[in-house]
């Protein structure tokens, strides 16, 4: 092998001369390929005494590219540490041959040279006895706050007998650390802390917020891993910066500034945390965080509310630890939203947009959907299916793409980017990225499949039920889903909208039950409830609206801090719906405003209840209409669009509290036959 270099760099030889007397011409001109410096790899190296490393000598002309170049190497201590010729060091002697390595008895750091004609670069090299274990010392006490540094060490031990006896220690001893050279430190994940390996070696930073393991290495010896602690945020605020109250008005494409104020473990406030912004309606307000993160504009669209907010949560910040949650800021948007409408059938292919009052040119379905949901983006629906595949449509291009399994569609993320498929007869969930069409995660086993889920606002965890004493939550950051009991049965599951909490429907005996999302397990509220079969947060963040037949139980006023678990309180108000106890609901849904919920079912009427002042109205479905199915409420909370068993689409007007228009929509099943419009849907845009 050595003959096989020597031949190479013969052969390459003449060419370094000429390129050298062309790169001479013209005098002052700067030689290409002409070696100018050399950089020595690994530097510096730490050996145990015997042991064989490799350095790589890289050439660079004066315009730093590569060069090519014949090296020389030398030790400035052979006693210590030899190096061959092609650039391998032996802690000790090498034979005549460069190919045997005889261990120095000493220990100590000498410098190799690397050379090609007048240009050199070197490396340090530390020789010691062997390093048979590495331990990080402890750490300072508690967490790091974002931003500051402390310096960490560790300590390189040897079990060898005779080594500990001349130190005069016993076994395990600790290797001098001038024999040793640097330690390279590491994390596994350094978005949470930096770690300096070339100024001051072991200094650490704390970066993000959250939790980590750090460790050392010498002599390609790694330490086990010890926990390293960026403080955590356990406070997070947000106001404007215009001073607004929340709620605040504005106008299409007015703008407000959020600040959000966040404070550690330690009492310091992070400047520029890596934050989470979130809007729960971004047709009326779109949010959008700014380069120094802890502020974000919230930028008004078409009319209606949203509830803006921010949070600290894995993956990116409070890594691996509690996420935290700020308070709610509500915006409203004055003026009339556009929308369009979507009507199909669990008994037909046909998809039937609505604008204006007026039924568009149907769609076709690659198969019959059980289940619709549009985001709240506008931007995607998810279509269950029993058969040939649940669907994402986008309704840009009027096209439907089967994603290969099915289910039910039960829930869409906040950002719009996830939605969620119950899969009864295989005993799964599926979580599907709606915006590249694709399952990215399959929740199993859960028996029978959940019939309700609710994400935090983030998205960051998913909250499942269905109806047994069981529940389910899934963390999106570890792909994990845990199962969990309750007391009794779980009927439904909804997030308070600003996430610290959530609600659910049954949980113990006659209650709604009440848990924390940074503690699962642990019920931080209840309220006397009969048998609650539904329950919805109020998208305004200010409480929820449980389904009781014959009441509904209005939970609002809520006071919530940002502990874990946090401290709640709310007040709560049972309203006779009007609609008896015997019904039959199909639909239970709350306006963007937080302001109604509306309830559908088989008595022929729309109730709805003002949860501001605990009022109910029920309004008569027109027509010859004795049943209602599912429907959507505009993003401006003025309209409530549902499918009836007259086979007419009802616009429920909210303001005026009527049944103000009944639009045909002449859907057919595969038979040819007139079927229902059992499933409604908003487009907002």
């Amino acid at each position: 092998m050595r003959q096989s270099r020597a031949s190479v760099a013969l052969i390459w030889a003449p060419v370094l001369i000429i390129v050298s007397l062309l790169g001479g011409c013209g005098g002052g001109t700067p030689q290409a390929n002409v070696a100018a410096s050399i950089t020595v790899t690994p530097s510096p190296i730490s050996m145990n005494k015997g042991d064989v490393a490799t350095v790589t000598a890289t050439a660079y002309d004066s315009a730093g590219n590569t060069a090519l170049a014949e090296f020389t190497y030398s030790s400035a201590d052979t006693s210590l540490a030899t190096v061959n010729a092609s650039g391998q060091i032996c802690a000790g002697t090498w034979d005549t041959n460069g190919i045997v390595c005889t261990a120095t008895a000493k220990a100590g750091s000498t410098t190799i040279t690397v050379k090609s004609g007048t240009v050199s670069g070197s490396v340090t090299v530390y020789v010691h006895d062997t390093v048979d274990a590495v331990k990080v010392n402890p750490l300072p006490g508690g967490c790091l706050s974002s931003g500051n540094s402390e310096q960490l060490t560790a300590t390189a031990y040897s079990k060898n007998p005779a080594v500990c006896a001349a130190m005069g220690a016993t076994v395990p001893c600790a290797l001098p650390a001038d024999s040793l050279g640097p330690y390279i430190w590491a994390a596994y994940n350094s978005a949470v802390v930096a770690l300096d390996n070339t100024t001051t070696i072991g200094l650490a930073t704390g970066a993000a917020p959250g939790s980590t393991s750090v460790y050392a290495t010498i002599a390609g010896n790694n330490s086990p891993s010890v926990p390293f602690t960026t403080c955590p945020i356990v406070s997070l605020s947000l106001i404007t910066q215009d001073g607004d109250a929340s709620p605040f008005t504005a106008t299409a494409s007015g703008t407000r500034t959020l600040q959000a104020t966040a404070v550690d473990s330690k009492g310091k406030t992070i400047p520029n945390p890596p934050l989470s912004w979130i809007s729960n309606n971004v047709y009326a307000f779109s949010i959008a965080g700014s380069t120094t993160e802890d502020t974000a504009t919230a930028t008004a669209g078409t009319a209606g509310a949203a509830m803006l907010s921010t949070a600290c949560s894995s993956p990116t910040c409070n890594v691996n630890m509690t996420p935290i949650y700020s308070n709610p800021m509500l915006g409203t948007v004055t003026g009339t939203a556009g929308y369009t409408v979507y009507a199909g059938s669990t008994s037909s292919t046909s998809l039937i947009p609505i604008d204006s009052g007026k039924a568009g040119t149907a769609i076709t379905l690659p198969q019959t959907p059980n289940s619709m949901l549009f985001n709240r983006q506008g931007t995607k629906a998810l279509l269950g299916a029993n058969t040939g595949g649940a669907m994402v449509f986008d309704p840009t291009t009027a096209a439907a793409t089967a994603l290969g399994v099915v289910g039910k569609a039960i829930t869409i993320s906040p950002d719009g980017t996830y939605g969620v498929l119950s899969d009864s007869a295989h005993n799964a969930a599926y979580v599907v990225d709606i915006s590249q069409g694709v399952i990215t995660s399959y929740l199993t086993p859960i028996t029978g499949g959940p019939t309700s889920a609710s994400f935090t606002p983030d998205d960051h965890y998913l909250f499942l039920a269905n109806g047994t004493t069981n529940y389910w939550v899934w963390d999106a950051t570890t792909q994990v889903v845990r199962k969990y009991a309750a007391t009794t049965p779980v009927n439904d599951v909804s997030v308070l909208a600003n996430g610290p909490a959530v609600y659910f429907a049954g949980g113990q005996a006659n209650a709604i039950t009440v848990h924390a999302t940074c503690q699962p397990t642990t019920t931080i509220d209840t309220q006397l409830a009969n048998a609650p079969t539904m329950i919805r947060a109020l998208k305004d963040a200010s409480g929820a609206v449980a389904l009781d037949l014959p009441n509904a139980i209005v939970l609002n006023n809520i006071h919530i801090d940002q502990s874990c678990p946090p401290v709640m309180s709310e007040t709560r108000a049972a309203v006779d719906l009007g609609q008896g106890s015997t019904m039959t609901p199909s639909q239970w849904i709350v306006t963007p405003d937080g302001t109604k919920a509306i309830l559908a079912g088989n008595t022929g009427n729309i109730a709805v209840l003002n949860v501001t002042n605990d009022t109910p109205v029920t309004i008569a479905l027109a027509g010859s209409a004795t049943a209602a199915y599912t429907g959507d409420v505009t993003a401006d909370s003025l309209f409530y669009f549902v499918g009836a068993s007259d086979g007419t689409v009802h616009e429920i007007d909210l303001t005026k509290n009527t049944d103000s228009q009944q639009i045909s929509v002449s859907l057919t099943d595969t038979n040819g036959a007139a079927t229902k419009p059992d499933l409604v849907a908003v487009r907002n845009k």
